[in-house]
């Protein structure tokens, strides 16, 4: 199965790698005429910085913001005295049940102004960031 997955990476890599006959198919994972022209290309492209750096912001801040509410969330749940437990734990049960879609999400970072910003996708609890 890793080879199944690993070879089409390695072939990528190596037609990255090697600048002869681009459009013939070669299937060796060894490159005719090493260069790296093509990550040049990239790098000079000021244009690759900022979608990476959005990545890098979104992973964190959704990652760490994530981590504090599930472990708030857990807390409440493990203690078994805590007022209004059972009914936390009834909200939760049906929020994982029953989704409110796609539109409402929506409307509320609509109503939140937060269309085309970074925050917006952190506070939308569907993308990767926020779940």
């Amino acid at each position: 199965m890793a080879l199944a997955v690993l070879l089409p990476v390695a072939l990528v890599l190596k037609k990255s790698l090697d600048v002869a006959a681009q459009g013939e198919l070669n299937l060796s994972l060894i490159p005719r005429e090493f260069s790296l022209v093509y990550y040049r290309l990239v790098l000079k492209d000021q244009g690759i910085y900022r979608p990476f750096l959005n990545s890098i912001y979104l992973t964190i801040v959704g990652t760490v913001l994530s981590l504090i509410f599930t472990a708030m969330g857990a807390y409440t749940l493990s203690k078994s005295r805590l007022p209004g437990q059972r009914i936390f734990m009834y909200l939760i049960v049906i929020a994982m049940m029953f989704s409110g879609g796609l539109m409402p999400l929506y409307l509320v970072v609509k109503a939140l102004k937060l269309i085309n910003r970074l925050n917006g996708l952190i506070a939308s609890p569907s993308s990767t960031a926020g779940t």
